[in-house]
């Protein structure tokens, strides 16, 4: 079952110390409502249609956060293909199915007014402000190489 696939996949980030075990965490409860019980083998890229239908038109997310719990359910997918084996020594799952990622429309980059600006350096903690400030004020930006 998915949800058992999800729980140690659970138990492996908190082993781990993984910081981002909580949002995982909160990924995986959304995802096991629409699969937690179907079996590991009848997951697949339809499987998540009802819950990214949902997801965009109910709790009006963007599909980059639709995305990030896909994310979460293909890396437990992944996993019970090719790292956990039961007793036997056969993995849990034989292929891993291809989950799709829905195209993200991400915001383009704007200039932040000088109240945009306080109102943002407030929410920082002290020891991110002179980076982000270096970083506002010398027009780092991230690069996209043209390939």
């Amino acid at each position: 079952m998915f949800c058992d696939a999800a729980k140690k996949y659970l138990l492996e980030c908190e082993r781990r110390g993984m910081r981002t075990v909580d949002l995982i965490a909160y990924h995986v409860t959304l995802l096991l409502s629409y699969i937690g019980m179907k079996p590991l083998e009848l997951v697949h890229n339809g499987s998540f249609e009802s819950f990214i239908d949902e997801r965009i038109n109910d709790d009006k997310v963007t599909p980059t956060t639709v995305n990030r719990s896909l994310e979460v359910a293909r890396t437990v997918l992944n996993r019970a293909a090719r790292v956990w084996r039961g007793e036997d020594g056969k993995p849990w799952l034989g292929v891993a199915p291809l989950i799709e990622m829905l195209d993200e429309n991400p915001r383009l980059p704007y200039p932040l007014s000088w109240s945009k600006q306080r109102q943002l350096f407030s929410e920082l903690t002290p020891h991110i402000q002179r980076p982000a400030l270096f970083g506002v004020n010398t027009g780092a930006r991230e690069e996209k190489s043209a390939v």
